[in-house]
């Protein structure tokens, strides 16, 4: 069904400096990115081909993708990790004051006005925007959050893509397809598995 074309190894008069491309890691894979090199996650695969089974943080991949390079920028700050304190929308104090305020205003016998009809609204408003389910307090997205649930975002549509096209394809993507707080392909080591 698909047809492996080798490519002939690159020779120099220095024998030590012969380079032999590497073989597609899966028959077709490569025609199927050049089909969808618009994509987004396209190039994010391509990046992680090159690099195959480096751990890349989504914020360095995200950098790569708007720059349009495939090579790894050198790391700044290397050994440190930067560790974000979520910060919440609100706090306990504010959220206590805000329900003493919408309990007063509900238990008021007198009709409501609009102006009141709207304060209740805004600080029921206020109440569903702040808290999660439970009462839990929200927290503001950290930034290196946002690189990754847009890049996994451009990936699952190449995955579905995929699945459509060559299911064999998409399962062996998804098994070597490693995210968490880096993006990671891992093919086999030797041979194609499934």
């Amino acid at each position: 069904m698909y047809q492996h074309l080798a490519a002939e190894p690159t020779l120099s008069p220095n024998p030590e400096a012969t380079v032999i491309p590497a073989p597609e890691p899966f028959p077709g894979l490569e025609a199927f990115l050049s089909r969808h090199k618009r994509l987004v996650g396209a190039r994010a695969l391509r990046i992680l081909l090159s690099h195959p089974h480096q751990e890349i943080p989504a914020s360095r991949l995200d950098e790569m993708l708007r720059q349009g390079s495939v090579d790894l920028p050198p790391a700044s700050g290397e050994g440190f990790a930067l560790v974000e304190t979520p910060i919440p929308y609100s706090d306990r104090r504010a959220i206590r004051e805000v329900k003493a305020r919408l309990d007063y205003l509900l238990k008021l016998t007198t009709p409501a006005d609009p102006a009141r009809r709207r304060e209740i609204s805004a600080l029921r408003g206020y109440l569903r925007d702040c808290q999660g389910p439970g009462g839990k307090l929200r927290n503001f997205e950290s930034s290196s959050r946002k690189p990754y649930k847009r890049i996994w975002a451009a990936l699952n549509c190449l995955l579905r893509h995929c699945r459509k096209e060559d299911p064999r394809l998409c399962l062996y993507l998804r098994k070597h397809l490693h995210s968490g707080r880096e993006f990671c392909f891992s093919p086999p080591r030797s041979g194609i598995t499934f």
